[in-house]
């Protein structure tokens, strides 16, 4: 559904390219570069060194001064994941309005099993790894967060 509405929202674009599948898998395939890539609430699925390749191969495929966004979630500093899950989970169950109590469940135990967020200090650190210029944390409400990486203007690789 939010690839359609992409879709439609942004039709008005000439070139853009939208895609449902493993972020890592599709970086390591795709045979183009782009001026954006963009990312929601998928890199904190991933486990660190996961998370890395992700950075370098994004790097990879931007064009020069392209840019990586990411909304997703994250740690604050010094915040463990051990500290964060039981914090994110009252979140669900006390802010997440609308869902049923089986809905309300179903999200408790995935994020219980399956987030594994970093902080943004952390991200930039891999980001800047990687060969992007300092990231910019746009806006963060709670855990969620906009986050911009940018590749240098001038690439010295293929591209």
């Amino acid at each position: 559904a939010a690839l359609d509405l992409a879709r439609k929202r942004f039709a008005h674009l000439n070139k853009t390219a939208w895609s449902q599948q493993d972020l890592l898998d599709y970086l390591k395939q795709c045979p183009e570069a782009y001026d954006i890539i963009f990312s929601g609430y998928a890199l904190h699925h991933l486990d660190t060194n996961s998370k890395k390749e992700v950075f370098i191969s994004a790097a990879r495929h931007l064009k020069a001064g392209g840019r990586l966004m990411l909304v997703d979630v994250v740690r604050q500093p010094g915040e463990t994941r051990e500290s964060y899950i039981p914090v994110y989970l009252d979140r669900i169950r006390n802010q997440w309005s609308g869902l049923t109590l089986e809905m309300v469940n179903e999200a408790c135990t995935h994020v219980a099993a399956f987030d594994f967020p970093e902080t943004f200090e952390i991200l930039d650190l891999m980001a800047s790894e990687a060969g992007f210029q300092r990231g910019i944390l746009h806006a963060q409400f709670g855990p969620h967060a906009l986050m911009e990486f940018a590749t240098s203007p001038i690439q010295s690789s293929n591209q």
